[in-house]
């Protein structure tokens, strides 16, 4: 329902402009409007805890009265100082009874994550407004340590299915576009009709279609851009979008970015309004303009790296070794694989439908890129990979196993998905679908924690498992007719005959093509470079970089030139301590003096002690020889021991032990997380809420 808001309210109260009015017009809520009419004295109090008349505000206040049992008494205790009469019967507990009762509805109406940022840009200026024009003296409290905190890391996490979850931010960023077009509904044609309506929100939401929650935030986003370079833009005009795309061009914008924003343009007006403002005069100009900001005459290539053999092996061999999260991140990677499947593909499958069909893997797809749900039973879409190793270990025992374990834990009934998300130590599961994101930087770790170097590892994308196997049938002289069947780039329109028929097609496509001649002889390759490199099963080598990491980096390793050898140089195993630690070095100095801390990993890559889980490239592997100060033969000044990680544990016998220590405070906590310090927070972004209802998986031998 549209929530209605008189404008000479806000004009008055805060002297918005007339162009102003309309947009605060989305800043109408239950919580504003019972705060506006709360006594003066409720109003001033909550003033010196930074809560102003804004939903945002109100959501802020329930949260911190929640997880603050005091909090409401001395908020009451100091609106009953500020009244004139103190001797008020019942003062306090009035005071009480309101400010409960403020926190209670600001669950009401529409919350803050569904403003756009057009919406977020205007909170700071309608918060100054409200407190000049209402009680300018007023001194706040100033309790910023709430704003940091998120609903999710009190409430508790309830599973999440895929569906449901993209329901929800369909939903979330539908209702964002209506805000944007909601001041301009009546003179806009399609919505104007609606606005009679007895629920006019949902009818213009509905007028998205069917369009998914990618589609629209993409499209928003877009939109809220237009509107920054633009404000006058909307409702659109001939004359406006004219303006508009000169405004592009003073700003300099690029030829793919001005293409994007006129079919946003043309995209909503479709939706929202007409089409006729778009006349070929326009399009004309447009594209006379994106001719003029060309800059590059051509362009470097982003297509997907196909991964090279020594990868495919190392995924194979990762199902059978590691944590068990490790095993199913590589599982999945590895039918992927084997199934040319996208990464969005593997994420809308039933996880409890994975199963063995004879010589392949198979499970089935409710909905694809190309698929919708409405389609699957007339478009089926199958992920098939056959049951071929590359290094001799049968991966898909491996995926299989993980696959029925996770399936049949309680949090994980009815996943709709092959990948949950992981906590911040990666070494648990949380019962909702993995970003794409945090599942190819927890893949690039696990890849190097099975030897594969950081060079090769960067240049992974969940795409590459998708370009292999047609790259390979390319190169082995596999006609183009079926290579098309590999990653389904052609489909029939029979149910049971396009599972039968593909099914046999890519089985033989991958016999065939692993019994090449051009495959055999890179695989003997991979082979001879693998054997020569891999000196036992609990060595951590370091990066194949690191003997020429002066020329790559300016990290803690990167200060004496002596080390620098030649690019012909026979490469040199290094003396990284084995067993199931291993030092390493972060490449930021920190503390006071700035120092580069010494940690412990373990196998998953996490600080033994201090629990320090930074990307890749924020730390070095530490050998003895970097460790040991050549001119005195002692520890090298440079390095502090992390106190943590260091509290159980020490270095190896042969090493010198002498160094000061990396003391972790705890207000230093907000400091390391916002990225500066060596032992800040994982790259991960699940919440401690998160992980204590993560699924703890059954131990490995």
């Amino acid at each position: 329902m549209v929530h209605e808001l008189a404008a000479c309210d806000w004009s008055e109260r805060f002297g918005l402009h007339n162009e102003d009015v309309a947009t605060a017009y989305n800043f109408k809520s239950p919580f504003r409007t019972l705060l506006l009419a709360a006594p003066w004295h409720i109003q001033a109090a909550l003033l010196e805890y930074d809560i102003y008349a804004v939903q945002p505000d109100g959501e802020l206040l329930s949260l911190m009265l929640s997880n603050d049992s005091d909090l409401v008494t001395n908020m009451a205790q100091r609106a009953v100082q500020l009244l004139d009469d103190r001797t008020f019967p019942n003062a306090e507990q009035d005071a009480i009874a309101n400010i409960q009762s403020l926190g209670s509805v600001a669950s009401q109406g529409i919350q803050s994550e569904e403003y756009s940022d057009f919406m977020q840009s205007l909170l700071p200026r309608c918060r100054a407004l409200y407190r000049h024009s209402v009680y300018p003296t007023v001194q706040p409290l100033l309790l910023k340590k709430w704003r940091h905190v998120t609903k999710a890391q009190v409430l508790a996490v309830e599973p999440r299915t895929q569906r449901a979850l993209e329901l929800e931010l369909r939903q979330k960023w539908a209702l964002r576009i209506v805000s944007l077009f909601t001041p301009w509904a009546s003179q806009l044609k399609i919505m104007r009709p609606l606005m009679l309506c007895h629920d006019p929100t949902q009818e213009w939401v509905d007028l998205l279609g069917a369009a998914r929650f990618g589609t629209l935030r993409a499209r928003c986003l877009d939109l809220e851009k237009l509107l920054r370079i633009s404000p006058g833009l909307l409702p659109l005009t001939e004359d406006s979008l004219r303006t508009f795309l000169n405004c592009l061009r003073s700003s300099n914008a690029s030829p793919s970015t001005i293409q994007r924003y006129w079919k946003t343009l043309k995209y909503f007006m479709a939706k929202y309004h007409e089409l006729t403002c778009f006349t070929d005069a326009l399009k004309e100009k447009k594209d006379a303009i994106r001719n003029e900001m060309v800059k590059e005459l051509l362009k470097e290539s982003k297509k997907a790296v196909v991964p090279s053999l020594k990868i495919v092996e190392a995924l194979e061999k990762g199902t059978a070794t590691g944590t068990f999260c490790q095993r199913h991140l590589c599982g999945v990677a590895r039918f992927l694989l084997g199934s040319s499947g996208r990464f969005s593909d593997g994420q809308h499958v039933v996880l409890a439908n994975v199963a063995e069909h004879g010589d392949t893997i198979e499970v089935r797809a409710w909905q694809t890129k190309t698929m919708s749900l409405l389609d699957n039973n007339t478009k089926p879409k199958v992920l098939i990979a056959p049951k071929k190793s590359f290094s001799g270990v049968p991966w898909w025992q491996g995926f299989l196993h993980t696959v029925s374990v996770i399936s049949a834990a309680e949090q994980f009934e009815g996943a709709d998905y092959l990948l949950p998300a992981l906590t911040r130590c990666r070494g648990r599961f949380i019962p909702r679908p993995c970003k794409h994101s945090q599942g190819i930087s927890a893949l690039r770790d696990t890849l190097r924690t099975l030897t594969i170097s950081q060079e090769d590892t960067s240049a992974i994308t969940w795409h590459s498992f998708r370009v292999f196997m047609a790259d390979w049938a390319c190169r082995a002289d596999i006609s183009r007719d079926r290579r098309r069947y590999i990653g389904q780039w052609s489909s029939e329109s029979t149910a049971d005959q396009y599972v039968r028929s593909h099914r046999n097609i890519i089985t033989a496509i991958w016999d065939e093509v692993t019994n090449h001649d051009v495959f055999k002889q890179a695989s003997h390759q991979t082979d001879r470079q693998a054997h020569e490199n891999i000196t036992g099963d609990h060595y951590f080598p370091p990066d194949p970089q690191d003997k020429k990491r002066k020329l790559s980096h300016k990290g803690p390793l990167a200060e004496s030139s002596e080390e620098v050898q030649s690019d012909e140089a026979e490469p040199v195993l290094m003396d990284v301590p084995v067993g199931d630690l291993f030092v390493v070095v972060a490449k930021r100095k920190t503390g006071s003096p700035a120092l580069f801390s010494v940690h412990l990993f373990t196998r998953d890559l996490v600080g033994v002690g201090c629990s320090w889980a930074p990307p890749r490239e924020r730390y070095e592997n530490l050998t003895k020889q970097d460790y040991i100060d050549q001119s005195t033969g002692t520890a090298h000044e440079k390095f502090r021991l992390c106190s943590k990680c260091f509290k159980l544990h020490s270095l190896p016998a042969d090493w010198p032990q002498a160094l000061p220590f990396y003391q972790h405070k705890d207000d230093e906590t907000a400091s390391d997380s916002s990225g500066g310090s060596s032992c800040s927070s994982s790259a991960s972004s699940n919440d401690t809420a998160s992980e204590s209802e993560a699924f703890t998986p059954p131990s490995l031998s």
